[in-house]
């Protein structure tokens, strides 16, 4: 039995496949059917003519082959590009018995029919014959008969052609392998290297099939293709260049980045494509760095061909080689406007702040250190602005933090529209803000920023449809005359914004030293509140309100006192801002409340009425959501009739958000609260909340009280105050009349009562029972009194 294999070569060699095996009787069926390898039974393959003479007309063992084609959907087609390749032997190790000029015959007729170069060797390497397609590629005249030493007189050395000739005579049935052939000489086509493909088809005869071809790349040439594959198809431009900087090479990657193509950018010098003025100083200093050290690294700004520019990072290495005496350096190329892009997006996340743009304090604490270095060299001031927003959260609050965010992106932009280009402005945090002022020239000049500040403040804010009004408090301090770093410039700042606040807010004050004492007092302040216990260490006082005309007393202010054991006493325009800041407020505010309607509650009902107690409330209170329920819950629990109840807000309460504190007011005034206005003629004066506010009395401030009888101005004020009061139907309150002729001032501008030390300064409850006894006595107003309370 005779057993062959065929093999077929993918792309001339590069890969082997096994297509199947057979035996002869395979012969006797066309087309042959074929167990292929992979065990699958296919029609794979069928031959052209598989007997180039029929089987009975020669020798049993005559095999004649020819090329071999791929059966697809019942259509023979040649495998171009292909070859077939053969193998025959006996299975019982006995020779085929073909004789050589069978063999020999057998062979050309194959290689005739092979559509690539081929040769006919013999085991020593002699040269037999070449097929067509040899003589047509090559170039070989059809009449010229092949040398049959061409091997040994093409091989580039002696060396080359022994391996050669071990190789052809090691060739055998059993294996087909590649030999790459260095010639001595450039062959027709201009090849100096060729794939010799050998196959020794016949077990016994001294025949080698050499097909060739120079797309078999030996090992050094796939080398040098990988590396080209890889240099063209590299995302980062690369260039290669001489020592004087003239492009020797480029890809197609570092074309695109400039812009142009690969022929127009050979010979140019790499320094070109670089944005600088000074580029070709700074090639110098890279080429300079490059004999210390063999790689240099940087970051330039790169020029496109169409005068874009963009930045670029440039990684030069100094290569181990010369081109025509030149050193070699190999340039890497790669456009980081991505990369900076995400980088200043990150800065801005860590320097901006995300809600208004402004830079953030870790951008001032990075930045303020460096100007106050600058500017410590250069003699002059720094000017450091501390803002904070007025009641803000108040409207936060009540309105909700989407309202306070836009309020605050409002007030950022009309900052940063109003102040001038000299000034910087910084979001310090929450409602804070800080403003600097490079070289700033004193106070005076201060003075003008702090009043443009405030002049920003004065129209409203435009918030989903609500007309917002807010206020700032500014400290100032400057550098070196306050501070000698920043971060005393910042906390002396703040220090004054705080003096500022408690100077009745919307103003500026400077810093000076003397605030330490006040900033060192209000921390203890603090801490002795978190301490207190509000049911124990605080108590009420009430100071008398008087009826102008009968002097008869009509009610009382609740006022709230802090009793400290063995310390000096602390007033409440000194306790209470600290409360407010820190939310204690509440605690003390409910107690004066509650209080206030359980101690009035039982003078009215000792006959001692009728009777108003008036209780200051704080914004923080008033925004509460369940306000109004609490006081109605209170009045029930006291007792105490509603319109005994009147509760005092000042107009900087009312202002930042109108709709909740109308919406407010009217239901505790539908329950028969009073609502009155303290401190009037302070604020925000304004005819439209007295227009749509349930107000029933307007207290006039005791500034104005005070200066009238001196002030013509002061004094047409009131007068003004107390007629607008008589025209909208108002109960108008004279607070703070001390004297004869503060009062008789009171009454001739007709104000309903008066309040203040002339009358009475505020007492305890007990007290007030004995005054009013007194009072109704005076007035008649009852006959008989009852004994002082013991409450």
């Amino acid at each position: 039995m005779i057993r062959f294999h065929v093999y077929r070569t993918q792309n001339f060699g590069k890969t082997f496949e096994a297509l199947g095996e057979g035996d002869s009787e395979m012969f006797y069926s066309s087309p042959v059917h074929i167990q292929t390898h992979g065990g699958h039974p296919q029609r794979t393959l069928s031959f052209l003519h598989c007997l180039k003479r029929s089987w009975t007309q020669h020798h049993p063992q005559d095999i004649t082959l020819s090329l071999l084609g791929k059966e697809l959907c019942g259509h023979l087609t040649p495998l171009p590009l292909d070859m077939v390749l053969f193998s025959c032997w006996d299975t019982n190790k006995q020779d085929l018995n073909l004789n050589t000029d069978n063999a020999c015959s057998i062979l050309k007729d194959i290689l005739t029919n092979i559509p690539i170069p081929g040769l006919l060797l013999g085991k020593d390497g002699t040269c037999l014959c070449g097929n067509p397609t040899l003589y047509k590629e090559f170039g070989i005249p059809k009449d010229v008969h092949l040398p049959t030493k061409l091997f040994k007189i093409y091989s580039a050395s002696p060396q080359s052609y022994e391996r050669l000739q071990k190789e052809i005579s090691e060739a055998s049935p059993y294996r087909s392998h590649i030999f790459y052939w260095k010639t001595s000489n450039m062959l027709p086509g201009g090849h100096t290297e060729l794939g010799l493909h050998l196959h020794a088809p016949f077990q016994d005869q001294d025949f080698v099939i050499a097909l060739i071809s120079d797309t078999l790349i030996s090992p050094e040439k796939q080398r040098l293709q990988l590396y080209e594959q890889i240099f063209n198809s590299a995302m980062e431009g690369i260039a290669i260049f001489r020592h004087d900087g003239l492009i020797q090479a480029a890809n197609p990657a570092f074309c695109d980045l400039v812009g142009l193509p690969r022929e127009h950018v050979l010979g140019l010098p790499i320094h070109s494509f670089c944005s600088n003025k000074h580029h070709a100083q700074d090639y110098a200093k890279i080429i300079h760095a490059l004999r210390r050290k063999s790689t240099w690294f940087g970051e330039l700004q790169g020029a496109h061909s169409c005068g874009e520019e963009f930045p670029l990072q440039l990684s030069v290495s100094k290569l181990p080689l010369k081109l025509e005496h030149h050193q070699i350096y190999l340039a890497l190329l790669h456009d980081v406007t991505s990369i900076k892009q995400k980088e200043h997006k990150i800065e801005e996340q860590a320097f901006y702040d995300a809600l208004t743009g402004l830079p953030n304090r870790r951008y001032l604490t990075e930045t303020l250190s460096s100007t106050i270095q600058c500017a410590q060299k250069k003699g002059q001031e720094l000017a450091l602005f501390f803002m904070d927003l007025d009641n803000f959260k108040t409207i936060n609050d009540s309105l909700g933090h989407p309202t306070g965010d836009r309020l605050l992106q409002n007030v950022a932009q009309r900052m940063k529209e109003r102040l001038p280009i000299t000034t910087h402005v910084f979001r310090q945090g929450g409602d804070e803000f800080i403003v600097l002022v490079e070289n700033g020239t004193g106070k005076d000049d201060a003075r003008k920023i702090s009043h443009q500040i405030l002049k920003s403040f004065e129209a409203p804010f435009e918030i989903e449809g609500r007309r917002l009004y807010i206020t700032p408090s500014i400290g100032i301090s400057f550098f070196p005359h306050d501070a000698h770093n920043s971060a005393e410039l910042i906390r002396n700042a703040d220090l004054a914004m705080y003096h500022a606040k408690s100077c009745g807010k919307n103003t500026y004050r400077f810093y000076s030293r003397k605030l330490n004492t006040r900033a060192q007092k209000r921390l203890e302040i603090e801490n002795a509140l978190r301490s207190a216990n509000v049911e124990k260490d605080f108590y009420v006082l009430y100071q008398p309100i008087h009826d102008a005309k009968t002097q008869r007393i009509s009610g009382f202010e609740a006022l709230i006192r802090w009793n400290q054991e063995g310390s000096v006493p602390i007033g409440p325009d000194q306790f209470i801002p600290v409360a407010e800041e820190t939310g204690i407020i509440f605690a003390l505010s409910e107690f004066v409340l509650r209080t206030a309607c359980r101690e009035t509650q039982y003078l009215l009902k000792e006959g001692l009425g009728p009777l108003r107690v008036a209780v200051n409330l704080s914004a923080q209170q008033l925004y509460q959501k369940d306000f109004a329920d609490r006081v109605q819950r209170m009045l029930r629990e006291t007792g105490l009739p509603p319109a005994a109840l009147e509760l005092e807000l000042t107009e900087s309460t009312l202002i930042p958000n109108i709709r909740q504190t109308a919406r407010v007011l009217q239901q505790l005034n539908k329950e028969g609260i009073r609502i009155a206005i303290d401190d009037f003629g302070t604020g925000y004066s304004s005819l439209n909340y007295l227009h749509r506010l349930p107000i029933q009395t307007l207290k006039i401030d005791k500034s104005f009280i005070q200066d009238a009888p001196d002030s013509k101005l002061a004094g047409n004020l009131v007068a003004t105050m107390s007629m607008l009061a008589q025209n909208l139907g108002k109960r108008i309150v004279a607070e703070g009349v001390e004297n004869l002729e503060q009062f008789e001032f009171a009454l001739e501008k007709h104000c309903d009562e008066i309040q203040g030390f002339y009358f009475n300064s505020p007492v305890n409850h007990e007290t007030l029972y004995k005054l009013l006894k007194e009072d109704r006595i005076q007035h008649g107003a009852m006959s008989q009194l009852p004994p002082a309370p013991t409450c």
